[in-house]
């Protein structure tokens, strides 16, 4: 996809707000703004076959009876909600819940002052503890007389069980091998974040067992980064498997109008 077609394929981009105001807010508003419902604050507890289609139970509230679902939720979660008839329509579900799972910490920075560490506000970094550097402040234009910068380390399972205070000391580094202030000095604040599942490890031995979008279930679909789009555990792969699902959905009902 980068370089088979074209220029526009590779080009980059990166969100000026956090992923709820770029992604999830604007979806809830599309779908407000098209006749829709949206619940917020009452997960689904269950996922069962009824005689019009699909019974959803969820939070406190009455169940919901619906004629088509997309589950887009991870694999674990997903083999928990469906109802034990409902699972065997996609007989990889099981396996995929399964799959390992690859960590991802995050170390934030903030530093007094409102000059940037590095001459670009998103860095790769090759061979280092930490794999990419961003400046939060310059992408969000939002420097406020100090500057927030973050790395990230994915996959990096030695960090998850390192003290907070050693992960920062080791973040500070790797950045001091690129700036000539003392960093130390202009440190004001620092938050580590650890996800040590953060995302599926599709390794080669797991990445033919993915589960497709579609199951054996009529109108019952899957989505996720998880399932089987070609891609690795992306954004990208999860925005893939949406599209997959909402085009089975939609012909599904086309036929049962």
């Amino acid at each position: 996809r980068l370089f088979l077609e074209g220029p526009a394929a590779s080009s980059l981009a990166h969100a000026s707000h956090g992923l709820s105001d770029t992604y999830a807010e604007p979806s809830a508003r599309y779908l407000l703004r098209h006749g829709s419902e949206v619940l917020r604050g009452s997960p689904v507890k269950t996922v069962k076959r009824s005689p019009a289609g699909f019974e959803i139970t969820h939070g406190d509230a009455s169940p919901i009876t619906v004629r088509g679902l997309c589950l887009a939720v991870p694999a674990a979660v997903t083999r928990t909600l469906l109802s034990p008839e409902l699972r065997t329509s996609s007989p990889a579900l099981e396996q995929a819940a399964d799959f390992p799972s690859a960590p991802i910490v995050s170390v934030n920075l903030w530093f007094r002052g409102d000059a940037p560490l590095l001459a670009e506000p998103f860095v790769g970094l090759v061979d280092g503890v930490f794999s990419w550097f961003f400046d939060r402040s310059a992408l969000t234009e939002d420097a406020g007389g100090q500057r927030h910068v973050a790395l990230l380390a994915p996959g990096a399972r030695a960090l998850l069980s390192l003290p907070a205070a050693e992960i920062v000391d080791l973040a500070l580094a790797t950045l001091q091998g690129f700036c000539e202030a003392d960093l130390q000095q202009r440190l004001s604040d620092s938050r580590v974040v650890k996800e040590p599942n953060a995302a599926p490890s599709l390794t080669p031995q797991v990445e033919s067992l993915r589960p497709g979008q579609e199951t054996a279930e009529p109108g019952l679909t899957l989505a996720g980064d998880w399932t089987r789009t070609g891609l690795p555990a992306t954004l990208e792969s999860a925005a893939t498997s949406g599209h997959r699902a909402a085009a089975l959905l939609h012909a599904f009902l086309e036929r049962r109008a």
